[in-house]
Protein backbone atom coordinates (compact mmCIF):
# COMPACT_ATOMS: atom_id res chain seq x y z
CA UNK A 1 0.00 0.00 0.00
CA UNK A 2 3.38 2.10 0.56
CA UNK A 3 4.67 1.94 -1.98
CA UNK A 4 3.35 3.35 -4.88
CA UNK A 5 2.47 6.98 -3.57
CA UNK A 6 6.51 6.93 -2.45
CA UNK A 7 7.10 6.26 -5.94
CA UNK A 8 4.74 8.88 -7.12
CA UNK A 9 6.20 11.43 -4.93
CA UNK A 10 10.02 10.76 -5.23
CA UNK A 11 11.61 13.68 -6.99
CA UNK A 12 14.69 11.91 -7.21
CA UNK A 13 15.82 9.51 -9.28
CA UNK A 14 17.90 7.81 -6.19
CA UNK A 15 14.80 8.33 -3.90
CA UNK A 16 13.17 5.16 -5.59
CA UNK A 17 15.40 2.81 -3.58
CA UNK A 18 13.37 3.64 -1.02
CA UNK A 19 9.66 2.37 -1.85
CA UNK A 20 12.11 -0.86 -3.05
CA UNK A 21 13.18 -1.51 0.67
CA UNK A 22 9.62 -1.39 1.70
CA UNK A 23 9.25 -4.45 -0.94
CA UNK A 24 11.93 -6.44 -0.05
CA UNK A 25 11.53 -6.21 3.73
CA UNK A 26 7.74 -7.61 2.84
CA UNK A 27 9.86 -10.44 0.61
CA UNK A 28 11.90 -11.37 3.96
CA UNK A 29 9.43 -11.09 5.90
CA UNK A 30 7.76 -13.77 4.03
CA UNK A 31 10.45 -16.04 3.49
CA UNK A 32 11.33 -16.04 7.86
CA UNK A 33 7.88 -17.73 8.00
CA UNK A 34 8.09 -19.66 5.23
CA UNK A 35 11.07 -21.00 6.78
CA UNK A 36 9.22 -21.11 10.16
CA UNK A 37 6.86 -23.00 8.42
CA UNK A 38 8.67 -26.21 6.52
CA UNK A 39 11.50 -24.93 4.79
CA UNK A 40 13.96 -24.91 7.44
CA UNK A 41 16.06 -22.95 9.73
CA UNK A 42 18.80 -21.82 6.61
CA UNK A 43 15.62 -20.06 5.03
CA UNK A 44 14.86 -18.32 8.70
CA UNK A 45 18.57 -17.57 8.77
CA UNK A 46 19.23 -16.31 5.57
CA UNK A 47 15.60 -13.97 5.52
CA UNK A 48 16.76 -12.75 8.91
CA UNK A 49 20.57 -11.12 7.82
CA UNK A 50 18.81 -9.80 4.94
CA UNK A 51 16.33 -7.95 6.68
CA UNK A 52 18.56 -6.47 9.51
CA UNK A 53 21.10 -5.22 5.99
CA UNK A 54 17.42 -3.46 4.85
CA UNK A 55 16.99 -1.94 8.15
CA UNK A 56 20.40 -0.78 8.13
CA UNK A 57 20.48 0.15 4.88
CA UNK A 58 16.96 2.11 5.60
CA UNK A 59 18.15 3.60 8.35
CA UNK A 60 21.15 5.10 6.67
CA UNK A 61 19.08 6.82 4.37
CA UNK A 62 16.78 8.51 5.90
CA UNK A 63 18.14 8.75 9.62
CA UNK A 64 21.05 10.28 7.66
CA UNK A 65 18.83 12.54 6.11
CA UNK A 66 16.65 13.24 8.80
CA UNK A 67 20.02 13.76 11.29
CA UNK A 68 21.82 16.11 8.52
CA UNK A 69 18.66 18.82 8.32
CA UNK A 70 18.70 18.86 11.95
CA UNK A 71 22.18 19.35 12.82
CA UNK A 72 22.46 22.35 9.70
CA UNK A 73 19.56 23.78 10.68
CA UNK A 74 21.17 24.19 14.51
CA UNK A 75 23.97 25.15 12.97
CA UNK A 76 22.96 27.69 10.73
CA UNK A 77 21.03 28.90 13.59
CA UNK A 78 23.83 29.30 15.55
CA UNK A 79 25.99 31.05 13.04
CA UNK A 80 28.24 28.50 11.94
CA UNK A 81 29.23 27.58 8.64
CA UNK A 82 28.09 24.00 7.35
CA UNK A 83 30.47 22.16 5.94
CA UNK A 84 28.12 19.02 5.14
CA UNK A 85 28.16 19.27 1.33
CA UNK A 86 28.11 16.31 -1.42
CA UNK A 87 26.23 14.44 0.66
CA UNK A 88 24.69 12.50 -2.57
CA UNK A 89 27.45 10.54 -3.62
CA UNK A 90 27.37 8.81 -0.32
CA UNK A 91 23.88 7.76 -0.06
CA UNK A 92 24.52 6.23 -3.70
CA UNK A 93 27.71 4.55 -2.61
CA UNK A 94 26.06 3.19 0.86
CA UNK A 95 23.16 1.77 -1.19
CA UNK A 96 25.53 -0.21 -3.67
CA UNK A 97 27.47 -1.57 -0.40
CA UNK A 98 24.43 -2.48 1.49
CA UNK A 99 22.93 -3.39 -1.36
CA UNK A 100 25.46 -6.00 -1.80
CA UNK A 101 25.59 -7.33 1.68
CA UNK A 102 21.43 -7.87 1.15
CA UNK A 103 22.23 -10.08 -2.19
CA UNK A 104 25.01 -11.79 -0.52
CA UNK A 105 23.33 -12.85 2.58
CA UNK A 106 20.47 -13.72 0.72
CA UNK A 107 22.81 -16.06 -1.30
CA UNK A 108 24.39 -17.20 1.48
CA UNK A 109 27.74 -15.65 0.85
CA UNK A 110 28.71 -14.86 4.19
CA UNK A 111 32.37 -13.42 4.05
CA UNK A 112 31.68 -11.06 1.04
CA UNK A 113 28.38 -9.77 2.84
CA UNK A 114 30.87 -9.00 6.10
CA UNK A 115 33.72 -7.02 4.08
CA UNK A 116 30.42 -5.15 2.18
CA UNK A 117 29.24 -4.40 5.79
CA UNK A 118 32.52 -3.30 7.43
CA UNK A 119 32.86 -1.02 4.25
CA UNK A 120 29.54 0.49 4.82
CA UNK A 121 30.26 1.21 8.25
CA UNK A 122 33.63 2.76 7.29
CA UNK A 123 31.89 5.39 4.93
CA UNK A 124 29.48 6.12 7.14
CA UNK A 125 31.81 7.37 9.56
CA UNK A 126 33.52 9.17 7.02
CA UNK A 127 30.32 10.66 5.82
CA UNK A 128 29.20 12.41 9.15
CA UNK A 129 32.83 13.78 9.98
CA UNK A 130 31.80 17.05 8.27
CA UNK A 131 28.17 17.00 10.28
CA UNK A 132 30.13 18.57 13.39
CA UNK A 133 28.43 16.17 15.61
CA UNK A 134 30.23 17.73 18.61
CA UNK A 135 28.06 20.38 18.38
CA UNK A 136 25.23 18.59 19.78
CA UNK A 137 26.67 17.60 22.54
CA UNK A 138 24.36 20.09 24.75
CA UNK A 139 21.26 19.61 22.96
CA UNK A 140 19.65 15.96 23.61
CA UNK A 141 16.80 16.84 21.08
CA UNK A 142 20.06 16.61 18.75
CA UNK A 143 22.56 14.45 20.23
CA UNK A 144 19.98 11.41 20.98
CA UNK A 145 19.61 11.40 16.68
CA UNK A 146 23.44 11.38 16.47
CA UNK A 147 23.27 8.43 19.09
CA UNK A 148 20.89 6.64 17.06
CA UNK A 149 22.82 6.94 13.98
CA UNK A 150 26.44 6.67 15.31
CA UNK A 151 25.55 3.02 16.12
CA UNK A 152 24.87 1.86 12.72
CA UNK A 153 28.52 1.81 12.43
CA UNK A 154 30.03 -0.51 14.97
CA UNK A 155 26.69 -2.38 14.35
CA UNK A 156 28.18 -2.84 10.74
CA UNK A 157 31.52 -3.79 11.88
CA UNK A 158 29.95 -6.21 14.55
CA UNK A 159 27.85 -8.22 12.33
CA UNK A 160 30.72 -7.73 9.21
CA UNK A 161 33.36 -9.48 11.97
CA UNK A 162 30.99 -12.38 12.90
CA UNK A 163 30.33 -13.14 9.14
CA UNK A 164 34.21 -13.09 8.35
CA UNK A 165 35.79 -14.60 11.71
CA UNK A 166 34.13 -18.67 12.46
CA UNK A 167 32.67 -19.45 15.46
CA UNK A 168 31.48 -15.96 15.88
CA UNK A 169 27.08 -16.08 16.66
CA UNK A 170 25.93 -13.30 13.68
CA UNK A 171 22.66 -13.42 14.97
CA UNK A 172 23.68 -12.88 18.40
CA UNK A 173 25.89 -9.20 17.48
CA UNK A 174 22.78 -8.46 15.41
CA UNK A 175 21.91 -5.90 18.38
CA UNK A 176 24.10 -3.21 17.76
CA UNK A 177 21.80 -2.44 14.47
CA UNK A 178 18.44 -3.92 15.48
CA UNK A 179 18.37 -2.65 19.61
CA UNK A 180 21.11 0.02 19.40
CA UNK A 181 20.97 1.88 15.62
CA UNK A 182 16.69 1.36 15.34
CA UNK A 183 15.54 1.07 19.04
CA UNK A 184 17.25 4.77 19.25
CA UNK A 185 16.26 5.98 15.87
CA UNK A 186 12.63 5.18 16.50
CA UNK A 187 12.23 5.85 20.06
CA UNK A 188 13.86 9.55 19.25
CA UNK A 189 11.68 10.39 16.06
CA UNK A 190 8.63 8.91 17.96
CA UNK A 191 9.03 11.83 20.32
CA UNK A 192 10.19 14.78 17.81
CA UNK A 193 7.12 13.62 15.78
CA UNK A 194 4.71 13.94 18.20
CA UNK A 195 6.67 17.44 20.08
CA UNK A 196 6.09 19.08 16.66
CA UNK A 197 2.76 18.36 15.67
CA UNK A 198 2.06 19.19 19.37
CA UNK A 199 3.63 22.41 18.53
CA UNK A 200 5.56 22.09 21.88
CA UNK A 201 9.11 23.22 22.52
CA UNK A 202 11.76 20.39 21.12
CA UNK A 203 14.63 22.06 23.06
CA UNK A 204 12.92 19.89 26.36
CA UNK A 205 14.32 16.50 25.71
CA UNK A 206 16.03 15.39 29.07
CA UNK A 207 13.83 12.75 29.19
CA UNK A 208 14.38 11.41 25.60
CA UNK A 209 18.15 11.85 26.52
CA UNK A 210 17.59 9.40 29.21
CA UNK A 211 15.34 6.86 27.44
CA UNK A 212 18.27 6.75 24.57
CA UNK A 213 21.13 6.31 27.23
CA UNK A 214 19.17 3.51 27.95
CA UNK A 215 18.74 1.84 24.92
CA UNK A 216 22.05 2.13 24.71
CA UNK A 217 22.58 0.22 27.44
CA UNK A 218 20.36 -2.66 26.10
CA UNK A 219 22.25 -2.78 23.05
CA UNK A 220 25.48 -2.99 25.25
CA UNK A 221 23.92 -5.76 27.44
CA UNK A 222 22.61 -7.91 24.20
CA UNK A 223 25.84 -7.72 22.52
CA UNK A 224 28.01 -8.95 25.90
CA UNK A 225 25.14 -11.92 26.01
CA UNK A 226 26.96 -14.13 23.45
CA UNK A 227 30.46 -13.60 24.27
CA UNK A 228 30.75 -14.02 27.79
CA UNK A 229 31.13 -17.53 29.62
CA UNK A 230 28.76 -16.72 33.31
CA UNK A 231 26.20 -13.84 34.17
CA UNK A 232 24.41 -14.23 30.32
CA UNK A 233 21.36 -14.16 32.34
CA UNK A 234 21.89 -11.37 34.09
CA UNK A 235 22.64 -9.45 30.65
CA UNK A 236 19.22 -10.38 29.49
CA UNK A 237 17.39 -8.88 32.30
CA UNK A 238 19.27 -6.00 32.67
CA UNK A 239 18.91 -5.36 28.91
CA UNK A 240 14.85 -6.22 29.10
CA UNK A 241 14.85 -3.68 32.13
CA UNK A 242 16.80 -0.94 30.50
CA UNK A 243 14.87 -1.07 27.45
CA UNK A 244 11.68 -1.66 28.99
CA UNK A 245 12.27 1.50 31.23
CA UNK A 246 13.12 3.75 27.85
CA UNK A 247 9.70 3.03 26.31
CA UNK A 248 8.07 3.95 29.46
CA UNK A 249 9.60 7.09 29.25
CA UNK A 250 9.02 7.29 25.59
CA UNK A 251 5.09 6.75 27.12
CA UNK A 252 4.74 8.89 29.62
CA UNK A 253 6.06 11.76 27.35
CA UNK A 254 3.29 10.61 24.93
CA UNK A 255 0.78 10.46 27.22
CA UNK A 256 1.54 13.85 28.54
CA UNK A 257 1.85 15.57 25.07
CA UNK A 258 -1.95 15.81 23.30
CA UNK A 259 -1.96 16.55 19.87
CA UNK A 260 -4.37 18.90 18.20
CA UNK A 261 -7.00 16.97 16.46
CA UNK A 262 -7.26 17.01 12.52
CA UNK A 263 -9.84 19.73 11.25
Amino acid sequence: MAVPPLLAGAKRKENRILPAILAALVTADAAWWAGATGFGQTVQTRALLTAVDLIALLLLLIGGRALRAAVGGHLERQGIARQDYRQRRYEILLALLVGGAVLADALALESAAGVLCIGAATITLVRVMPWQLHRTVFHPQLWTLALGYLWLVPGLVLKGIAQLVENLPVSGLLHGIGVGALGTLTLVMMARTTTLRARKPIAAFRDIGIAALLVSAAACSRLLTPVVHTGQHGLLWLAAAAWSSAFLILLARLWRTPVPARS
